[in-house]
């Protein structure tokens, strides 16, 4: 496998899938991952030793050509039967993309079958250099993949653009969640009524439409308070705007928190948002909807998917007076709150990673018969 990351501060839902998948069948598949790996990672690591799995990897520095070449050393000489990679070659990422690219090249990485995991659609890119770049690789090197993988319906016709329709390449595979671990931890108390953001704070989460959105409600809400969990590119502009707005005593930066924390403020949240302005179908959704708790999240990507507007939570556009009337209503309506938190109990126990990691043998399988 290779990622950009195997830590979940790091590497968000993707490095939670991979560490997943890798547990359930790690008795099946002699696997090794090349990542790169940062000194707060430790546990991480000892994490995949002991499943018995290899981890190859680099610490990154701040020259990118050169931490190509360093992924490129570092990348095992041993033969494989498949390469499951869930990063793009040449992509814009030059550290990984290249890195990637240039590892094909190895005489033993060529001739192997090849599954690329299609984690962030060609539509809705925030930067149109970016969105073309990806869409033209995509489209370059589809034929040099045996298996693309997808986990929603938006992603698999996000897919289909670029290929033959019904191509029997592209696979949709639902993501897991840890139902019972999270279902298991204990609440930690946060302060006032308390909303919960969790993930990246960056443009493309829509970090800064709730801190907008949050200040309106807290001018007529005097009880409210924001947790943010997570950091990002936009996390300076958050600060400033908090400073500006004085909401220094409302809104709180956690930054990165280890998963068994992340699972404890969201049990003890009234509310989790997110307001992406694009999304696959993000595992932060389901893991709140696996605590039990009211969403309110944006009609974007995959994320009509998972959450059902009125049952699961409430669907708005990625816009700040929306997402503030919404988060009113909730806040105003407890028996609302307290029978959607019950909804989501019931209707995320469908997502198991025993049943995901049943699909990927199968693909694997496919490939080595």
């Amino acid at each position: 496998m290779y990622t950009s990351g195997i830590s979940t501060i790091r590497g968000g839902g993707i490095a939670c899938k991979i560490k997943n998948i890798v547990k359930e069948t790690c008795s099946e598949i002699d696997y090794t991952i090349l990542t790169s790996i940062e000194e707060t990672e430790e546990a991480d690591v000892e994490f995949f030793n002991d499943l018995g799995v290899d981890i190859k990897g680099i610490s990154l520095s701040n020259n990118s050509i050169l931490d190509c070449w360093r992924f490129f050393k570092c990348a095992p000489d041993t033969k494989f039967d498949i390469i499951h990679f869930h990063e793009l070659p040449l992509a814009w990422d030059i550290r990984f993309g290249l890195s990637l690219g240039l590892c094909l090249l190895k005489p033993n990485f060529r001739n192997t079958p090849l599954v690329y995991e299609h984690q962030i659609a060609t539509v809705g890119s925030l930067h149109l250099l970016h969105l073309a770049w990806q869409y033209t690789m995509l489209k370059a090197l589809f034929p040099l993949w045996d298996k693309m993988v997808v986990n929603s319906k938006y992603m698999l016709a996000d897919a289909l653009k670029l290929v033959q329709p019904n191509s029997e390449k592209i696979k949709l595979v639902r993501p897991g969640i840890n139902l019972k671990e999270i279902q298991n931890s204990i609440p930690l108390s946060l302060d006032g009524i308390s909303l919960l953001f969790f993930g990246h704070l960056s443009r493309v989460k829509g970090i800064d439409i709730l801190i907008k959105a949050f200040h309106k409600v807290s001018q007529r809400n005097r009880e409210v308070h924001l947790h943010l969990v997570g950091d990002g590119e936009l996390r300076g502009f958050c600060e400033d705007f908090v400073r500006k707005e004085n909401l220094n005593d409302r809104v709180h930066f956690w930054g990165a928190q280890p998963q068994n924390l992340l699972f404890r403020m969201i049990k003890g949240a009234d509310i989790c948002v997110l307001p992406s302005r694009n999304d696959a179908g993000p595992l932060t959704l389901l893991e709140a909807m696996a605590a039990g708790k009211p969403i309110i999240t944006t009609r974007v990507g995959g994320i009509p998917e998972f959450v059902k507007d009125g049952r699961n939570g409430i669907i708005v556009e990625p816009e700040p007076d929306q997402l503030a009337r919404a988060i009113e209503f909730l806040l105003d309506n407890s028996d609302l709150r307290h029978k959607i938190g019950r909804n989501n109990s019931q209707d995320v126990t469908t997502y198991s990673w025993k049943k995901a990691s049943k699909e990927y043998v199968s693909i694997y399988e496919s490939l080595v018969r």
